[in-house]
């Protein structure tokens, strides 16, 4: 999966960027995933991963802007395990909770698939 959107952003595999994480770092991108959006368990998953799995491998940290926090009631009862697009920005240095992810996606826009 690597297509390009209207405005010219790539939509990519998550596990596309998982493992191209380095090469991607700073890119803004799009991506498709099941969201979690509780405590500790902010991420984005492959959809047929369980919600619970410890495989942290197969996961990004989701990082809302500050504006989308004062929201996050609303994001949970909207988007929480379902599948999403994730419009944001790449950053393969922050590991998410306790550093245990491979990067995290800097979240711009999220919507329903």
């Amino acid at each position: 999966m690597n297509t390009e959107s209207q405005d010219g952003v790539p939509l990519l595999a998550l596990s596309e960027v998982i493992g191209r994480s380095g090469e991607l770092d700073g890119k803004r991108l799009r991506v498709q995933g099941r969201l979690s959006l509780d405590f500790e368990d902010m991420t984005l998953r492959p959809p047929d991963l369980p919600k619970r799995s410890r495989d942290t491998s197969r996961k990004l940290w989701v990082r809302l802007p500050t504006a989308k926090k004062g929201d996050l009631e609303q994001l949970r009862e909207r988007y929480s395990n379902a599948v999403v697009e994730v419009l944001g920005t790449l950053d393969a240095n922050d590991h998410g909770h306790l550093d245990m992810l491979p990067a995290t996606i800097a979240v711009i826009d999220i919507r329903g698939v």
